[in-house]
């Protein structure tokens, strides 16, 4: 009776648990289907697929109805996955597709000829193109190498004749699939661009302000430790923003609407905003690795400290000067998205990198005052780290204003 009623419960758990799913699937599903009405990824996904089967279509109604294909297949294939991300990207993958097919092609007919059996044709042709499409020329479209084999083989006819029309019905469909992705609603992606630099600056900015909300209060080692780990997080964060905009500098590249979507100065300045958060994110580290380090060190310190953490007059000036160095971060994503107005990015940055050298140096002093000896190597890296962070904003300034900096 007791195992029964443990299984019982045990089956209305997972119900439960399923119906909590679906409830979150469905929540997430009806989030997307509203963000489709905004402009965003979720819309732009949703031109595309619409725009891949479009194309797939109008290739099967040109190859089958218009020119009579016999086997009217290759064209709407072709056609459907080349409706890719960017204009470059589709003629790009077109040009390694239309070659791998055609290799595939032409190989499976000659070996079809030589041996005079399908089967004998496909058990040698497939693991050859398989390898060959491994090629790095062909990209990831190697494999349509292999089964290009199969429809040749397998659909025949087996002919020359019959090749070549395999191959102009698979030109049709790079056609008909570059063109579709050219001139109808052609994919633009500097605003993703944007929403990534936003996004970076934001979660900078949260982060520098727990730091200094911490060490102003009361903040263990192993708060020193997450935050260390969010710092490495953020790493990746950069990576993906240097996806993004090389995608950005993509979608222009043959894109017939370019003319219409150039980049504003600060969207071309984007690079430089990267190479900025880049080195910022690096001296952050710098900051949290110090906070870490003496941590370790503190069990090792003479059983008479005052304090094994940092003192208050030394973590109460560094608290300031990281919240300082946080507003100014985010007002610096404010000004190179546009999300405030120009001017008043500019005065609440100018502001901030002003307020952030005085605290500086208020903390300088504050490690003049305090000679601790026991924690010199901590000190000196955390007043290290906080001058580059200095120049970090000081670089922001500039290039908020136009001004050059280095990469």
């Amino acid at each position: 009776m007791v195992h029964g009623t443990t299984a019982t419960q045990h089956a209305l758990r997972q119900v439960r648990y399923g119906l909590r799913s679906a409830r979150s699937e469905v929540a997430a599903l009806v989030r997307t289907a509203s963000r489709v009405r905004e402009q965003g990824p979720e819309r732009e996904q949703l031109i595309q697929s619409g725009k891949s089967a479009g194309a797939a279509l109008l290739a099967w109604v040109v190859a089958a109805y218009l020119l009579n294909s016999p086997v009217a297949l290759m064209a709407p294939w072709v056609a459907l996955v080349l409706v890719q991300a960017t204009v470059y990207r589709s003629v790009l993958k077109g040009v390694q597709q239309l070659v791998a097919i055609a290799v595939g092609a032409v190989f499976a007919l000659a070996v079809q000829l030589a041996v005079g059996n399908t089967l004998i044709a496909l058990a040698i042709s497939l693991p050859v193109m398989l390898l060959l499409g491994q090629w790095r020329h062909f990209g990831a479209e190697g494999i349509y190498g292999a089964t290009t084999v199969l429809f040749v083989l397998a659909y025949g006819p087996l002919s020359w004749g019959g090749v070549l029309d395999r191959l102009a019905e698979s030109g049709l469909g790079a056609v008909i699939g570059v063109a579709v992705n050219a001139f109808v609603h052609p994919p633009v992606l500097l605003r993703r661009s944007r929403t990534w630099v936003r996004s970076l600056g934001t979660d900078v900015h949260e982060l520098l302000s727990e730091i200094a909300t911490g060490m102003a209060g009361e903040f263990g080692y192993g708060d020193a430790r997450g935050w260390h780990g969010r710092v490495n997080r953020l790493d990746r964060s950069l990576e993906d923003l240097r996806w993004t905009l090389a995608r950005s500098r993509e979608s222009l590249t043959l894109n017939p609407s370019q003319w219409r979507h150039r980049p504003t100065h600060q969207e071309r300045n984007y690079e430089v905003v990267a190479g900025i958060f880049e080195r910022l994110v690096d001296h952050l580290a710098d900051v949290t690795r110090s906070l870490v380090d003496d941590g370790d060190l503190a069990p090792s310190l003479p059983s008479d400290a005052a304090d094994e953490r940092l003192p208050a007059a030394l973590r109460l000036p560094y608290a300031v000067f990281l919240r300082e160095v946080a507003d100014g971060t985010l007002a610096y994503a404010d000004r190179v998205t546009g999300e405030l107005p120009v001017d008043d990015a500019a005065e609440r940055l100018n502001e901030k990198v002003h307020c952030a050298r005085a605290a500086f140096e208020r903390y300088r002093e504050a490690v003049r005052a305090a000679g601790d000896p026991e924690r010199r190597g901590t000190l000196g890296a955390l007043l290290h780290a906080g001058h580059r962070l200095v120049v970090d904003l000081d670089e922001m300034r500039k290039s908020a204003a136009g001004e050059e900096v280095a990469r």
